[in-house]
């Protein structure tokens, strides 16, 4: 067992709001063999312990380092600051040698001119950069490195790079562009981006921040770093695009916060596995908009993904963070005869499925669920090193088959309380099978013997009779193909308040007082409407032709996975009634990836005619016959309401008022004593029996 302490106490808590049981918010401690940890502030210098504990050999000892943070103001000194100062409105002559650009073209051309000089860009407060679709973004061309953030970061005015009527496909699409090997470090720090995309109506344009692309590897190194930062209204984070042999990545989301996705939060890795990553998200909410629409087909005109999918980073480290996924693309539910999708989860680990990966998550609350196991259900799995300690998970009337699944032998998960609320499913049958599944269905020879740990666990099942008909759900499950080597020790499954379960009694503590800070988002279930499809029959030219759209087959029906139309046509009093509000209208060609043409930039104009709708092709590019065509019409104004019967809220938790009543849960804070090492040394139990300790 490792614990680091940082040193950085005045850094402990993070700047960003995170819904998360307030004991855990301390990112000045670390476990786990790999850490990582920003240092926000000058210093000489930073003492790093690390306490180290074999349970085997009952030996204990640490080791202390000194980190050394030098002073910006004079590492950037002699010109290598440069200043973005729209209107010259900022005060800059605390920085006399700094030179001050107006505008965001100029900051590139100040940049490039001082070359492989390490440079740093400071914006002035309450500045705006703006990227629209006739301005590039900034790149990287010559430059060694990439290190931006606020003149004044402590002035509540922050600066922000914004997009505007930029279109969402390609590198050309994003603030910040390195499509070669030119930067050894890409920093932001203190800065917000800000996107059109709005996940609650599903309209706007989706942009990736950042385009990095690694074609060669002649620089060895790349870090690529967020800290301070907030993302809202893009189609995610995701800092790396391929990768090469030989060439060590470093991914770092740090007191940073994501929302209004469309895509990811936050996808570290690169999909290959000929490089060596490194990726952490510390101190951060990765969190979807509470009123988000539930998503739908994966074909960019709906949200889709969930907080966190690493597609295969050697290590990942996951700590004190909040994580909320309420959307996705696949076939989850069956309401009313019709498919839906169901939520993914709030963090998924090497969906790559890349053998001999580590991951170390800490003190972490994920309102969704956590899943291990690769993106193919035909892929063979492979045991690595993943460690799960003091996390809280919380299902939803959403969540599919279990709150934890996990393939990859080599897992151990404990002191975790995972937690269904009394929540009925949005689904024909109830869905939350297992609170833990562990399944090696398809795993390699060295997969089962790796073996998989379940230990201090507590599930609260806290629906009622009424709202779960399946009295056979269980805490943990070792399913399909077994794990060879299980050790399932030290959990309790509590259901208070379901006929035919036998109750937990004793001495209690207030758990409601354990999970302060804390409260779910899910609001339930909320789609929008179904979109138009079909084939080009002839080459629609560019400069006026039309694709014609009957009222008879664009009806009220909301989103299902069958895209079956069971709903009211529409007509066109039904359209002129929104005209002028709803216009945020799109066609898409070609499906996932495909160019997209939006009314309000004048790609398309839409008109409403007496039986039919009609798509003129403004754009100046011709769309060839043959060609599949996805239509979303603007009815933000017209969306249907949350199920707000399937919202996420607890209640029924065990409190110290309940020291009489024999449902009560017992649990007792003792610390975590459930020690790990997957070469297979030993693992005592806990003293404690009783359950999780968060």
């Amino acid at each position: 067992m490792y614990l680091w302490n940082f040193g950085d106490a005045a850094n402990a808590a993070p700047a960003t709001p995170l819904n998360m049981p307030a004991r855990w918010k301390d990112t000045n401690i670390g476990t786990g063999r790999r850490v990582a940890h920003v240092f926000n502030d000058p210093a000489d210098p930073y003492t790093v312990t690390c306490y180290a504990y074999e349970p085997a050999t009952r030996r204990f000892g640490s080791q202390t380092i000194t980190v050394t943070v030098a002073d910006p103001n004079t590492y950037f000194a002699d010109g290598r600051t440069i200043i973005y100062n729209p209107g010259l409105t900022a005060n800059t002559s605390a920085y006399p040698n700094a030179t001050v650009v107006e505008t965001a073209s100029a900051l590139q051309s100040a940049r490039n001119a001082l070359g492989l000089t390490t440079a740093r860009m400071l914006m002035a407060p309450g500045s705006v950069m703006t990227f629209d679709e006739t301005a590039s973004g900034l790149t990287t061309s010559v430059s060694s490195n990439w290190r931006m953030g606020p003149l004044e970061p402590d002035n509540p005015s922050r600066p922000s790079l914004v997009a505007v009527d930029r279109d969402g496909i390609g590198s050309g699409s994003a603030f910040l562009q390195d499509r070669g090997d030119n930067c050894a470090e890409i920093a932001f720090y203190g800065l917000d981006f800000v996107g059109e995309w709005d996940s609650a109506t599903e309209t706007g344009r989706a942009i990736s921040p950042f385009f990095v692309l690694k074609s060669t590897a002649s620089i060895a190194q790349h870090l690529f770093m967020s800290h301070r930062c907030t993302f809202d209204g893009l189609d995610g984070v995701e800092p790396l695009i391929g990768g090469q042999a030989g060439v060590t990545f470093y991914h770092m989301l740090s007191d940073t916060a994501v929302t209004n996705w469309r895509n990811y939060g936050f996808l570290p890795g690169s999909g290959s596995t000929s490089e060596t990553i490194y990726s952490a998200v510390v101190g951060c909410s990765i969190a979807q908009h509470v009123d988000a629409l539930s998503g739908g087909n994966k074909i960019g005109i709906y949200n889709n993904h969930g907080a966190i999918r690493d597609t295969g980073s050697d290590h990942l480290f996951v700590s004190v963070c909040d994580l909320f996924s309420r959307n996705g693309w696949s076939a989850g539910f069956v309401h009313n005869g019709l498919t839906t999708t169901d939520d993914q989860p709030g963090l998924r680990i090497n969906t790559t499925g890349v053998a001999g990966t580590a991951s170390q998550v800490d003190r972490v609350a994920c309102e969704g669920s956590i899943l291990l196991t690769e993106q193919n259900s035909t892929s063979i799995d492979v045991p690595g090193n993943h460690v799960f300690d003091k996390v809280l998970l919380v299902g939803n009337s959403r969540t599919n088959s279990s709150l934890l699944n996990c393939t990859f032998g080599g897992t151990t998960v404990r002191n975790t309380l995972a937690i269904m609320p009394n929540v009925s499913a949005a689904a024909d049958t109830t869905r939350l099978e297992t609170f833990m599944l562990f399944n090696n269905a398809s795993g390699s020879a060295e997969n089962g013997p790796a073996g998989v740990r379940a230990q201090n666990i507590t599930g609260l099942d806290l629906r009622t009779d009424a709202q779960a008909s399946d009295l056979t759900v269980a805490l943990v499950g070792d399913g399909l193909q077994a794990f060879p080597v299980a050790i399932f020790e030290n959990n309790l499954f509590h259901q208070p308040d379901r006929s035919g379960t036998t109750p937990v009694s004793g001495g209690t503590i207030d758990l409601a007082n354990l999970l302060d800070g804390y409260a779910p988002r899910h609001k339930g279930p909320r789609y929008n409407f179904l979109h138009q499809y079909g084939t080009l029959g002839s080459t629609v030219s560019g400069s006026g032709g039309t694709l014609t759209v009957p009222y008879s087959s664009v009806t009220d029906q909301v989103y299902n996975f069958n895209l079956t139309d069971t709903g009211t046509q529409t007509d066109q009093a039904y359209w002129q009634a929104i005209e002028g509000t709803d216009t945020l209208h799109v066609l898409q060609l070609t499906g996932f990836g495909g160019a997209q043409y939006h009314a309000d930039r004048g790609d398309i104009a839409v008109a409403f005619g007496a039986t039919d709708i009609t798509i003129t092709n403004t754009s100046g590019e011709d769309w060839a016959i043959g060609t599949t065509w996805y239509l979303r019409l603007d009815r933000k104004s017209l969306l249907p309401a949350f199920v707000s019967s399937l919202n996420s809220t607890i209640t029924g938790l065990p409190t110290s008022a309940d020291a009489t009543d024999t449902d009560t849960l017992n649990l007792v804070v003792t610390g975590s004593k459930v020690y790990n090492d997957l070469l297979g040394a030993e693992r005592p139990a806990t003293n404690d029996t009783r359950g999780a300790v968060l």
